[in-house]
C-alpha cells in the first residue's frame, strides 16, 4: 500500500458485532502461532470448539460493556482497533445491510466493514485487547523480584490479552499493535493510572516477548513497567 494505514481505537460494542469478532479473531491466531512454532502457547483446538469457552468469552464482552457504561462489575475494558480502508478494496454489502465486504487473506471469509459515523470512511476491526483496571494476576504479583510498588498495583492497567485477526491480510494489520497500545496508554493517562503492565508467553525462544516489548517500551504511562 502506498500510504500508511490509519487506525482508530474504540471500546467494544456488541451492537457493532464485536462479540463475534473477538471469537473469530481468537480462532484465527492459532494457525499463525503453529506456523511460527508457538502452538504450545494456546494449543491447536479452535477456541470456539472448547467446552464453555465461547459462552465465557461472550459474557466477558458483556461485562466490559456494563463496566464501561455503569462502572459496576469487573473492571474490564475491551479495546478494538479498526483499520481505515481504501474505498476501492471494499465490496458492496448485501442488499439491506449498511456494511461492506472485504475478502479475507485466504479468500475463505467475507469480513464485514462498517462506515465510521464521524466521517463515513470504511473501517474493519483488526485487533483487540482485554485490559484490567487496578488488577494484576496473582502469579505476577507474587514475584518478589519484580518489586511492584503498592501505588502501582492500586492504580494500574494490566493488558490481559492482545490478539490480531489473522483472517485479515498483513497489509491491513501492520501497525495495529502499536496503535492498540497507544490507545490503551491514552486511556490510562485519562484515568490517572500510574503503571501499565503486560506479560507474555516465554516459550519458543521468547519470540512473543521480543515482538511485544519494543511496542510496550515505546508507549509508557510515565511509570509503566513490564
Amino acid at each position: 500500500m502506498s500510504t500508511p494505514l490509519r487506525f482508530h481505537v474504540r471500546e467494544a460494542e456488541s451492537s457493532l458485532g464485536d462479540d463475534k469478532f473477538v471469537l473469530a479473531a481468537f480462532d484465527s491466531v492459532l494457525p499463525y502461532l503453529a506456523s511460527i512454532g508457538s502452538h504450545e502457547m494456546w494449543g491447536l483446538t479452535p477456541f470456539t470448539e472448547r467446552d464453555g469457552w465461547a459462552t465465557e468469552t461472550l459474557q466477558q464482552v458483556k461485562d466490559a460493556e456494563t463496566y464501561r457504561s455503569t462502572g459496576q462489575g469487573e473492571a474490564l475494558r475491551i479495546f478494538i482497533v479498526e483499520a481505515e480502508l481504501p474505498a476501492e478494496v471494499v465490496e458492496e454489502g448485501r442488499p439491506g445491510l449498511s456494511v461492506g465486504i472485504l475478502k479475507s487473506a485466504d479468500k475463505r471469509y467475507e469480513l464485514q466493514t462498517r462506515a465510521r459515523p464521524e466521517d463515513g470512511k470504511p473501517v474493519l476491526p483488526v485487533c483487540f485487547a482485554f485490559v484490567r483496571k487496578d488488577w494484576i494476576p496473582p502469579y505476577i504479583a507474587s514475584q518478589e523480584h519484580l518489586r511492584l510498588e503498592d501505588a502501582d498495583r492500586e492504580a494500574c492497567l494490566y493488558i490481559e490479552v492482545m490478539v490480531a485477526d489473522h483472517r485479515v491480510g498483513s497489509a491491513f494489520r501492520k501497525g495495529c499493535g502499536a496503535a492498540l497500545i497507544q490507545g490503551i496508554k491514552e486511556y490510562g493517562q485519562r484515568t490517572q493510572r500510574r503503571a501499565l503492565f503486560v506479560d507474555g508467553w516465554a516459550g519458543n525462544d521468547k519470540k512473543l516477548i521480543r515482538l511485544v516489548c519494543p511496542l510496550f517500551h515505546a508507549n509508557t504511562l510515565g511509570g509503566a513497567k513490564d
